[in-house]
C-alpha cells in the first residue's frame, strides 16, 4: 500500500490523473473501475485535459462503474449514467459499447442481473484499476460500513446517513432513491489495483479507520498482494497514519 499526501484538492486530482494516465498508457486495453461523486471530478477533468492535448487515448479501454440508484433512468439528471456522460464519457474517446454502468431501471430478478454484471467484469478480464471515493460514513460505492468483505454486486438499501447526504440533489425527499445497485466489497477487492482518493477531513478520518483498524487488517490479510493508494487533503494540518499504513505493496 502506498500513502500519498497532497496539500489540496487540485494536487490530489493531478496526482491521481497521473497514476490513471500512466496505467492507460502502459496497457491501452485497460479495464477501469470508475466512481461518481464530487471527489473524482477533478481527476476526470485532468484526464479530459490530457486527452484533448493528444497525450491520452481511451479508444481501447473498457470501464465498469461502481453503482447506480435504483429507479432512475439513464437520462435522469441525478443518475450516475447522466453524471458520467456529462462529466467524462462525452469528452473522451472511450467507446460506448465498452462502457458499463448498472441499470437502475431493472425490476424483478435483481440477483440474476447483478450476477450478470459480475460475469461481465470477469469476461472482460477483471478490473485493472479501480477508482474510489469514500462517503461520510465510510462507504465505498454504496457498500455501507456493515457490508461483508465477501459481498458481490447486489441491490443494497441505503443507510439513513447516506440518504441525508444525497437528498439535496433531489427536489424532495420522496424523490430520493432508497436503494442502489452496487459492486460489492469482494468485487472491488478483486481489482488488481485500487486508487482511493479523499479530499475532506471527514473522509481522511474514515479512510484512516479503514487502514488502521482490525477490520482493515483482515482485509490486508486477504489482499496483501494488491496495491492501494490513499489520498489526503492538507498535509500541514492532517498527518497520514504512520505505523499501520506503511505497509508496502
Amino acid at each position: 500500500m502506498l500513502v500519498v499526501i497532497k496539500k489540496d484538492y487540485e494536487e490530489v486530482s493531478r496526482e491521481a490523473a497521473h497514476i490513471v494516465a500512466g496505467a492507460v498508457r502502459a496497457k491501452p486495453a485497460i479495464i477501469l473501475g470508475l466512481a461518481t461523486g464530487s471527489t473524482p471530478l477533478g481527476l476526470y477533468q485532468e484526464l479530459i485535459a490530457l486527452h484533448r492535448a493528444g497525450t491520452l487515448d481511451f479508444s481501447l479501454a473498457t470501464s465498469f462503474n461502481l453503482d447506480e440508484y435504483l429507479g432512475l433512468s439513464p437520462s435522469h439528471p441525478q443518475s450516475f449514467h447522466y453524471f458520467m456522460d456529462q462529466k467524462f464519457f462525452s469528452q473522451v474517446n472511450l467507446a460506448h459499447e465498452r462502457i458499463h454502468i448498472p441499470d437502475g431501471t431493472i425490476s424483478g430478478d435483481y440477483d440474476s442481473y447483478c450476477n450478470g454484471y459480475e460475469q461481465c467484469i470477469r469476461s472482460a478480464g477483471g478490473i485493472d484499476l479501480q477508482i474510489l471515493g469514500i462517503g461520510r460514513n465510510g462507504h465505498v460505492g454504496f457498500n455501507e460500513p456493515t457490508s461483508s468483505l465477501a459481498s458481490r454486486t447486489r441491490l443494497k438499501a441505503l443507510s439513513r446517513e447516506t440518504i441525508e447526504d444525497n437528498r439535496h440533489f433531489f427536489a424532495s425527499e420522496s424523490e430520493m432513491p432508497k436503494c442502489a445497485i452496487t459492486m460489492g466489497i469482494g468485487t472491488i477487492l478483486d481489482s488488481r489495483r485500487v486508487l482511493l482518493c479523499y479530499a475532506r477531513f471527514f473522509q481522511f478520518r474514515k479512510a484512516r479507520r479503514r487502514v488502521c483498524t482490525p477490520r482493515c487488517r483482515l482485509i490486508r490479510a486477504e489482499c496483501n498482494h494488491r496495491r492501494r493508494l490513499w489520498r489526503s487533503r492538507n498535509r500541514s494540518r492532517w498527518q497520514a497514519p504512520r505505523r499501520s499504513c506503511s505497509l508496502g505493496t
